[in-house]
């Protein structure tokens, strides 16, 4: 596999954190040099950068330097340490070294203003891009929330929907009784198919 292939596949091209040390900030950065097939280590203070490219055989030596066994646990441990902070700068006199959490110091040395300019400029762009693809994540997860509470309306509106007869019916019967029957003038109340009786009007007397 292409040393690009084992840095793509370990997680630790275009990296960065922020660095926080004696009340100064520092960014740490990583990128892929294609002419070089190394990995460029910088970090800067926003106006000084200080950096160098990191081959297969340089990190090797990095690594034999210190108490890990394979490279493969080197860029897992860089990784780490790059998502959790955990990244010490140490600006020295004569040279600045960058460490990581399991004691791996990386060599790094002040660039130019020339090589400072594009340094910054790989800078700006990495961070645009990793704000771009968090606004896209952020951008996901709300429709995803939003689809969910949407589900969760139709759920619930087809629950009260299905038990909406057993509440109201008796309700509805009370409210709706049926239609009223009208009866018939000249039939009985009680039994409407037979013709209400007149009253007896008694025996009438005619006058002398």
């Amino acid at each position: 596999m292409a040393f690009h292939g084992v840095l793509t596949s370990a997680g630790v091209l275009d990296l960065s954190c922020t660095i926080r040390q004696d009340g100064k900030r520092y960014v740490a950065f990583t990128c892929f040099v294609d002419g070089k097939s190394a990995m460029q280590l910088s970090a800067t203070d926003g106006l000084r950068v200080w950096s160098k490219d990191y081959d297969e055989t340089a990190l090797q030596k990095c690594r034999e330097a210190s108490s890990l066994t394979t490279l493969d646990a080197l860029l897992s441990d860089m990784k780490s340490a790059f998502q959790t902070g955990d990244v010490k700068l140490n600006d020295l006199p004569q040279q600045t070294l960058l460490s990581i959490q399991s004691g791996v110091e990386f060599e790094l040395k002040e660039s130019t203003v020339h090589g400072s300019r594009q340094q910054l400029q790989e800078l700006v762009f990495l961070l645009a891009s990793k704000a771009d693809s968090l606004g896209a994540e952020l951008l996901v997860a709300k429709r995803k929330v939003g689809d969910l509470e949407q589900q969760r309306r139709d759920t619930s509106a087809m629950s009260a929907s299905a038990s909406a007869p057993a509440l109201y019916e008796p309700e509805l019967k009370k409210k709706n009784p049926g239609p009223k029957l009208k009866r018939q003038q000249g039939r009985s109340l009680l039994n409407p198919s037979s013709r209400k009786r007149k009253a007896a009007s008694g025996v009438v007397f005619e006058e002398d």
